[in-house]
């Protein structure tokens, strides 16, 4: 993504230090839902149910980064950009879950 955020900057979108948030009302609610099972997962700690979680995420933060490298080959900056501000949101959401997953190992 650094790569991305780069290139976006090129062209005026300084991705690093703005305030844009993402408005597609359906990623958003998506991620609360996704933020909501995580919290359940940690509340049962069910391991196989954390495991197909972040396989899940993965395979969303892989079909957006495709999405995005397409994007960015057709120089679709603003779609680019958007993209780069979804990838942020299921990154941090596969940070966390991967945390829980230290976390219940632990025990």
């Amino acid at each position: 993504m650094t790569r991305a955020e780069y290139l976006l900057s090129l062209h005026g979108f300084d991705l690093a230090s703005e305030q844009h948030t993402v408005r597609d009302t359906a990623f958003l609610m998506e991620q609360l839902t996704l933020r909501e099972e995580l919290d359940d997962i940690e509340q049962s700690k069910d391991d196989a149910r954390l495991e197909s979680f972040i396989k899940r995420v993965q395979k969303m933060f892989d079909a957006r980064l495709q999405q995005m490298v397409e994007q960015l080959d057709n120089a679709a900056w603003d779609a680019a950009a958007d993209t780069v501000r979804k990838l942020r949101f299921l990154d941090k959401l596969r940070s966390s879950a991967e945390q829980l997953e230290e976390k219940l190992l632990d025990f």
